[in-house]
């Protein structure tokens, strides 16, 4: 007697030569059993160990979704003239695969959005301006036609879109080559669909989005290489999902974010330009700088009216570094430099 029973995968398309597709079951009471292929389509896709029943990839050039999305086939499972019939059905997984757009472009409409993104291009050489030309306004509120989006070679601005609540569409962007501005979209609530971005070989930029409640999708961005900008989000509470962050190129701004209580960069020790705290009026404390041991620019505190304690600058002045000039008034507490280095930082 024989057994067997079908075997049914699904699988990754463009896998190599030789790759292991899995393994057909077959037994026998008396002796061992053997496996051929009787049929195959298409024809030669995939082998068989005779004695195993292991599954190899035959060619690999017929495993590709766009041309068969199933290969099928039927495997002998022999005791010399004993026999059962296996089916094999293995069922191709379509891959994002790379399709570079060599160029910049402007996308100003939803039509234009939907046009693009048909062609599941994943890199963009050159830059991305989502949203405004000159003084019109974008119609654009949907992004998701970009889903395929892995790269940005050059800049990406998100302006001016006010019909844009969310980023959705972006899941999978992981770099940009040089800027990334988010600025001026009045209805945009949330930026958390661009969680695979991992650095910036740019300044990053996050200005007037009136919406727009914290920072959450930038919870894996390690490195920005030039400035950060936070100016004018008038909705913005916290921006702690900036957490990770271990360095910058350049000046941190965060300025006139009127509800603005938290931020948090707990992995930030260096800052080698400019730290300005403009008009945040709802600070209360810098201790989500308190890791923060040098300053390689100047350090400019003014009109946040609730901050009452400096402390989280303490490393910065009590053995660490500081080579800039010291501005610090309009706060509820305005120290000198000298106090901090005494450390009298609060009230």
């Amino acid at each position: 007697m024989v057994s067997t029973s079908d075997f049914s995968k699904a699988f990754d398309e463009n896998p190599i030569n030789g790759q292991i597709i899995g393994t057909v079951n077959g037994s026998t009471n008396q002796g061992n059993v053997t496996f051929a292929i009787t049929e195959q389509t298409p024809a030669g896709a995939f082998s068989i160990d005779a004695a195993s029943g292991e599954l190899k990839v035959a060619n690999e050039t017929i495993f590709d979704f766009e041309t068969n999305t199933t290969i099928s086939g039927t495997v002998k499972v022999a005791n010399g003239s004993v026999f059962e019939n296996a089916s094999v059905t293995i069922t191709l997984n379509d891959l994002v695969e790379d399709n570079i757009f060599d160029d910049s472009i402007v996308l100003f409409t939803q039509e234009e959005v939907n046009d693009f993104g048909a062609n599941n291009y994943t890199h963009i050489t050159g830059s991305l301006l989502i949203g405004k030309i000159d003084n019109s306004q974008s119609s654009i509120n949907d992004l998701t036609p970009l889903h395929a989006l892995k790269s940005i070679g050059q800049h990406f601005i998100i302006i001016d879109n006010p019909l844009l609540s969310n980023l959705a569409g972006l899941e999978n962007l992981e770099f940009i080559g040089e800027y990334f501005s988010i600025s001026d979209n009045q209805s945009l609530t949330t930026i958390a669909s661009l969680s695979k971005l991992t650095s910036i070989n740019g300044y990053l930029s996050i200005d007037y989005n009136d919406q727009l409640i914290n920072l959450s999708g930038l919870e894996n961005i390690n490195a920005i290489s030039g400035n950060l900008h936070i100016i004018g989000n008038n909705n913005l509470i916290e921006i702690n999902n900036l957490s990770n962050l271990a360095s910058v190129g350049n000046d941190i701004s965060i300025n006139d974010n009127k509800l603005l209580q938290n931020f948090s960069l707990p992995n930030l020790t260096n800052i080698p330009g400019k730290l300005m705290l403009l008009n945040n009026f709802a600070i209360t404390n810098l201790d989500g700088l308190s890791n923060l041991s040098s300053i390689d620019g100047d350090l400019t505190i003014q009109l946040n009216y609730l901050l009452e304690n400096f402390c989280g600058l303490s490393n910065v002045f009590i053995g660490g570094y500081f080579n800039g000039t010291f501005i610090v008034w309009g706060n509820a507490y305005d120290p000198t430099q000298q106090d901090l280095i005494d450390g009298n930082c609060s009230l």
